[in-house]
């Protein structure tokens, strides 16, 4: 099923545990983690089941640990690979400022790698947690199977260096890069799930069951591909609870003690949110369910059957329940009433078990639900189609409880916070000697309408009149050393299902009392309150003697956080930093080119921060993260802040690259620095882009803004924003070679692309020698306004290296670069001359070379094209089929920069200059070859004529034994062409024999050749090999023709098949040079047989007389479909015994004279020998022969 996924024989994996937590440390890659000091960490959050075909949630926490040398981890980095049939979900990721990861799957599997790059920086002892969903697929991962996932983290402590990865999604190594890999995590995929929830405020809830009860919600959701049928859902109420239905019921005999009211008085639910159970029973430690346990005890079993749910389907069930003066026992007075009678609904009949008073340890009650069914989709292998879910819900049992609360929950220094203290009494004791000791943290004062509680009288805790406490007074409040105050209140008196409330009111401060450090932004403010008090059964519960309680509760006012704001400054002209405007490149009124940059220019950013106005903040440090390819500019930076504190700025490091442009911000106070609350920042600064894009298109970018801030205890935060832009490619140069117009020897011009005019890449045109081509080049500047590469191109070189066979002595009317005055004229150079370019072959090649001036009077504008041409003379003698190939290529070009006033030189790959070192070469190769070719020779051989012309026996393509073939072979120079050392043989096949051979010459070029052969070919006539002088020219307008006419025969014995005559043709590239290969022409004629058959007859009927005359019968016949039987000659042996008497007619053919067999002419001697002519034989044709013979009286008895 794929990497880490297995099938489990129970789908009934319990869903007690709805969220698995799995843990790493670091592992490093090149080098130890000594050597770069502690490094990331990373935990892993993985839904434990997840719904087949649904989402199952991820989260991936990158830590710093707060250990010793700890130090900041920049760029995490976050990295899963999701395991087979797993797929990310689109738009999932949160926050959503950390982007969509980039998804490598694997070619085979379709397995997904999920790379979040450079998401966060996380400062010593602080966090950073990156969430996502994906879908398991329901045909790949059914019911019953798992899957397990890995989380990984990766970060850099060089805040310059991202951590990386190759195209298979794999990290490469680095030694400032550290790693951590979290343990495999474990999810179940199930058909149904459930859940339990209770509302009780800090899972506290008060004992009584008549006006205290609360209400539990079971929420049950079925799986959106497949029905599950037959679900039953149990809840296993622990006995401390007491299950009251839908409310409003009473299945007691009796009130729960002297004075209570029934508990019909409990609220109601509305029967569609409260549906009937079909079971209430009591059981006692029940056995486990598969994975799910139960701690031993008495439950209150409620059951619900549910039916069939169908796909996506979704139940909710709502009871009340309380806490009673008892826990359940499994014994009722007056008899157990049946489970399906449910009647052990709201009843206290089994009441009699310990009392659920709280003491000064908290009982906790945990109620856990069970849901089963059966799925009816497929499940794995092994796997059941059984399934099931679980979930719990746990509250205390509370007599006094108290929750605490503030408003506003953010904190402002110089503002006032109200505290709530909420204390509730259950329905069983009355509430005595209640003390409320409150903590407040340094950074605030009590306040009172007469007191300054602080030590010195601080001025902005001075008294605020109607800041006295509500509820209750203060009985003491005394100032720490801490800077904190010791407030406890006068003791409360709160009877049964009493509610006492107190208020009081605290000044939030901008400095803290302890140090007189400012409450800086990032720190939180926790004011915890604790409860004491004694609590006294009411009369009538049986109960009696008094308990001490205790509760804890606290409130949190959180400081508002920084805001950092990146802008650039849109492409103009001119482009200076400091005026305006700055935007988001997503704002309206600006498109993608607006922010796209080329090599050289300048770029200039806005960074801005917004503080809080309700706090200082602490050690401010704001880094501007340039990407690669760009630099600082030395000197560009500004700073504009309000109000005014102190600011520093990297300029040295940040102009040598040796550091990010770093500001420091804030006025010294003591060991740190502070900005105060409500200032702003903004500073502007300029960037170089120093390289062009990779690739053609434009390279996005981004750059990012880093700030960090401390909270007073040093805990870090990093805030960042980033503005993206382009760096542009390369503005490209184009080049285009073709034939602009061909002149034959005769002056009639072929106008093939003429000059002026825009360039078509016109090539392989045929020539011939003596034409004089005029050959074309066209550059163009190729940038564009939408690729942010529209820019001049100067000093351009550009190489045309001439083919083989063409020098200087041929080429003339080279045309200078450019139509301005002075502009240089193309030269061409031949191997050794001292301005020779350095090119590959050319030792042996000439070239012709255009180098334009590096200023603007030769300069290509964007969308501009330039020609420049020449010409070159076709020599004599010049090669039947050569193909010569030129090809022009751009050595370099300059690219002016209109902003910077200065241009970058480019060298293309596989640049023609050898001298241009492989690093300089950095934009795609430049080059375009062109050709013009002389027609080549024709070689065609041919079967005209054989020996015989008959029935079954093609004219040209069969011959039989014996049978002539006669072979033509044409051999075609073409018109003002030459060849060398040119020669043509004959190739006959086993089986044909050679006759003869003659050749003849046309020169016309039109067949039959008649004339002798021209002076220096000649004509083997022994085997027809004809033979070239060393170079052969036809300097006529037309083609010269050779024919060798080849006369062979199949030979006797030869075997019936194809006999392919070969005739090739071999020259060289150059007179007396290097071979070319063979040309080959072909002709066949398949041999063939005729099939021939004879059978004898007589006329006796057996057995014969001496005397007596017999007639016997010869039927000589060929096979139909076969060619004509020639020459036959068939011979009978009479035997001794009989004497030959005479022939009758032959129906064809003649008969010889009967002679004596002698052994030597073809029968044995005694016997006497008949031959018999019989003529032509064709296919399907018989021919018969009757002679008479007598029997001797000798051979009677024979």
């Amino acid at each position: 099923m794929g990497l880490f996924a297995r099938a489990h024989r129970r789908a009934t994996l319990a869903l007690l545990v709805t969220i698995s937590v799995v843990a790493g440390f670091l592992t490093v890659g090149a080098t130890s983690a000594a050597a770069i000091g502690p490094s990331i960490a990373v935990s892993q959050q993985v839904s434990s089941s997840v719904l087949v075909g649904q989402d199952a949630a991820f989260t991936l926490t990158a830590s710093n640990p707060d250990i010793a040398l700890a130090v900041p981890q920049y760029n995490v980095t976050s990295r899963t690979v999701l395991p087979t049939g797993v797929t990310y979900k689109a738009g999932s990721t949160s926050p959503s400022s950390a982007g969509e990861p980039t998804i490598i799957r694997d070619a085979l599997t379709g397995q997904q790698t999920l790379i979040w790059s450079n998401v966060a920086d996380v400062q010593v002892g602080s966090t950073f947690a990156l969430s996502f969903k994906a879908t398991p697929d329901p045909a790949t991962l059914s019911v019953g199977w798992s899957f397990d996932s890995v989380g990984e983290a990766y970060a850099s402590s060089d805040p310059k260096l991202l951590p990386k990865f190759d195209a298979q999604g794999v990290a490469i190594a680095n030694a400032a890069v550290s790693s951590a890999q979290t343990a495999p995590a474990t999810t179940q995929v199930t058909a149904i799930t459930v859940a339990k929830s209770e509302p009780s405020p800090e899972g506290e809830l008060l004992r009584g069951v008549h006006t205290h009860s609360t209400i539990y919600t079971l929420k049950v959701t079925n799986n959106d591909k497949n029905a599950t049928n037959a679900v039953v859902v149990e809840d296993y109420i622990p006995a401390g609870m007491e299950f009251l239905g839908c409310g409003g019921v009473d299945n007691s005999t009796g009130v729960e003690y002297p004075g209570a009211p029934s508990l019909t008085s409990t609220p109601t639910i509305a029967s569609a949110s409260c549906p009937t159970p079909t079971r209430v029973e009591t059981v006692t430690n029940p056995p486990a369910q598969g994975a799910i346990t139960y701690p031993a005890g008495i439950y209150t079993k409620v059951t619900w059957s549910l039916g069939n749910l169908a796909a996506g389907a979704i139940k909710t069930i709502q009871y009340r329940a309380g806490i009673p003066l008892k826990a359940n026992t499994a014994t009722f007075t007056g008899g157990t009433p049946t489970a399906t009678s449910l009647n052990q609904t709201a009843n206290l009949n089994n009441n009699s078990g310990p009392s659920v008073r709280e003491t000064a340890t908290e009982k906790s009650l945990t109620n856990i639900v069970r849901v089963s069914g059966t799925y009816t989709g497929p499940v794995a292998p092994s796997a059941s189609t059984s399934v099931s879910s679980s979930g719990s819900s746990t509250v205390t049992a509370e007599d006094i409880s108290m929750q605490k609360s503030v408003s506003p929950s953010s904190f402002t220094a110089g503002g006032i916070a109200t505290f709530t203290l909420t204390v509730r009494v259950s329905e069983y004791v009355n509430g005595s000697a209640i003390t409320l000791t409150d903590t407040l943290p340094d950074g605030m004062c009590p306040l009172s309408s007469s007191v300054n509680y602080s030590t010195g009288s601080v001025s902005d805790c001075a008294p605020v009149a109607g800041s006295n406490p509500t509820g209750a007074s203060y009985s003491s409040i005394t100032q720490q050393p801490d800077g904190t105050f010791a407030i406890t209140f006068n003791d409360l008196t709160v009877n049964a299902d009493g509610v006492a409330v107190v208020t009081f009111k605290a000044r939030m401060l901008a400095n803290y009392l302890s140090n007189g450090d400012p409450v800086v932004a990032g720190d939180a403010v926790v004011n915890n309150a604790a409860l004491t008090g004694t609590t006294t059964p009411i009369a009538g519960t049986g109960e009696s003697g008094t308990e001490t309680v205790s509760d804890i509760s606290s409130a949190r006012l959180t400081t508002s956080s920084l805001t950092v704001v990146k802008k650039i400054k849109p492409a103009a002209d001119p482009y200076v930093c400091g005026t305006g405007p700055y935007v988001k490149p997503t704002e309206p009124g600006y498109s993608s080119s607006d922010f796209i940059f080329a090599k050289g220019s300048r770029i200039c950013f806005e960074l801005s921060v917004t503080f809080p106005s309700s706090t200082d903040s602490r050690n401010v440090v704001i880094n501007d993260v340039l990407p690669d390819g760009t630099v600082y500019e030395a000197g560009s930076q500004s700073t504009v802040v309000a109000p005014s504190y102190a600011v520093t700025f990297n300029e040295a490091a940040a102009a040598a690259d040796t550091a990010f442009p770093t500001w420091t911000l804030g006025n010294t106070i003591g060991a740190a620095k502070f900005v105060p609350a409500g200032a702003t920042f903004k500073a502007y600064i300029g960037a170089i882009v120093q390289r062009a894009a990779d690739e053609t298109s434009v390279d996005l970018t981004d750059n990012l803004m880093k700030m960090r801030s401390e909270s007073t205890s040093g805990a870090a935060v990093s805030y960042r924003d980033s503005v993206g832009f382009g760096i542009a490619p390369v503005t490209p140069l184009t080049i285009t070679k073709g034939i602009a117009e061909i002149t034959d020897t005769v002056g009639a011009v072929a106008s093939i692309d003429p000059v002026p005019g825009a360039a078509n890449n016109v090539d392989d045109k045929a020539v011939e020698q003596g034409d004089q081509v005029q050959f074309r080049v066209d550059l163009k500047n190729a940038g564009t306004d939408a690729n942010g590469n529209a820019a001049p191109i100067r000093g351009f070189d550009v190489w045309d290296v001439l083919a083989p066979g063409i020098t200087c002595a041929q080429v003339s009317s080279i045309s200078a670069v450019s139509a301005t005055t002075g502009a240089p004229t193309g030269e061409c150079t031949n191997p050794g001359d001292s301005n020779h370019p350095t090119f590959s072959d050319n030792a042996t090649l000439s070239a012709i070379r255009w180098t334009a001036r590096s200023g603007s009077q030769d300069q290509i504008l964007p969308g501009a094209s330039r020609t420049m041409t020449y010409e070159v003379a076709i020599p004599t003698p010049s090669r039947a089929g050569a193909d010569l190939v030129d090809t022009a290529h751009v050595r370099s070009y300059d690219v002016f920069n209109e902003q910077s006033d200065t241009s970058t030189t480019y060298y293309p790959l596989s640049n023609v200059d050898t001298t241009v070192a492989v690093q300089d070469q950095l934009i795609p190769a430049i080059f375009d070859p062109s050709n013009v070719f002389l027609v080549d020779v024709f070689l065609k051989k041919a079967v005209i004529a054989t020996g015989i012309t008959d029935t079954n026996n093609s004219a040209l393509t069969e011959a039989v034994n014996g049978e002539t073939v006669t072979y033509r072979i044409s051999f075609t120079v073409p018109a003002r062409t030459s060849i060398y050392n040119g020669a043509i043989s004959e190739v006959l096949p086993s089986g044909i024999q050679f006759i003869s051979a003659s050749a003849r010459f046309a020169a016309n070029g039109s067949s039959p050749a008649t004339a002798a052969l021209p002076s220096g070919v000649s004509l083997n006539a022994s085997n027809g090999a004809l033979s070239f002088p060393t170079t052969y020219t036809n300097n006529s307008s037309t083609d010269d023709l050779f024919e060798v006419t080849v006369v062979g025969k199949a030979t006797a014995s030869t075997s019936t098949s194809v006999k392919t005559n070969s005739a090739l043709y071999g020259s060289r590239a150059t007179p007396n040079g290097a071979a070319l290969p063979n040309k080959t022409a072909t002709a066949s004629v398949t041999v063939i047989r005729p099939s021939p058959s004879l059978a004898k007859t007589n006329n006796s009927t057996g057995t014969v007389v001496g005397g007596q005359v017999i007639k016997y019968q010869l039927r000589a016949s060929n096979t139909s479909g076969r060619p004509t039987l020639y020459d036959g000659i068939i011979v009978d042996c009479v035997p001794a015994g009989v004497i030959f008497q005479s022939y009758d007619v032959p129906t064809a053919g003649t008969t010889e004279p009967a002679v004596a067999g002698t052994g030597a002419n073809g029968c044995p001697a005694g016997t006497t020998k008949l031959t018999w002519n019989p003529g032509p034989i064709a296919g399907g044709i018989a021919r018969t022969l009757s002679y008479n013979v007598k029997v001797t009286e000798g051979a009677v008895g024979n």
